[in-house]
């Protein structure tokens, strides 16, 4: 013979139980190490990648391309792009990424720049002298912070002696 209770426990004086995503952001405020520009990039980044079921490693370079093209303005208007390049050595250091998708993701983002500042250029072209402002077009900035061990083909250079 079986006996079946049914155990009730109700607690008022605990918090609600956050969700996880209002969990993730509580926990990366906490943080005293890293940068206001590092946390949006994160916050930024997870949320981009955790909105996919699953990403898989070999799709990795691709989904940068994406968040870089879908959040541009953003990582613009905050001067993440600094923080991004990190990010992404980041990720080539880890093994998910080439230093050819490196480069190519850093061009789209200035190609992004560059076609924001034509676009806004054209716009002002209809404006009177007096009331239009040059903004000044982003240069291509050199990768020259660019990880040593970084060879042509992308992988690491292994010394040996």
């Amino acid at each position: 013979m079986f006996v079946t209770a049914h155990f009730s426990f109700h607690c008022t004086h605990l918090p609600p139980p956050l969700t996880t995503t209002q969990n993730y952001i509580q926990l990366m405020e906490d943080f005293d190490d890293v940068s206001a520009k590092e946390k949006i990039l994160i916050k930024l980044w997870n949320k981009f990648i955790k909105s996919h079921t699953t990403t898989s490693d070999r799709s990795i370079p691709s989904k940068c391309k994406t968040f870089i093209a879908s959040h541009l303005q953003q990582l613009v208007t905050d001067d993440l792009r600094q923080n991004l390049l990190l990010h992404l050595y980041n990720l080539w250091d880890s093994g998910l990424i080439s230093s050819n998708c490196i480069l190519s993701c850093m061009e789209l983002y200035d190609d992004g720049v560059e076609g924001k500042n034509e676009e806004e250029d054209r716009d002002n072209e209809g404006k009177s002298s007096c009331s239009q402002t040059k903004t000044p077009k982003r240069k291509n900035i050199p990768l020259s912070i660019a990880p040593s061990s970084l060879n042509s083909s992308g992988s690491k250079r292994i010394k040996r002696g």
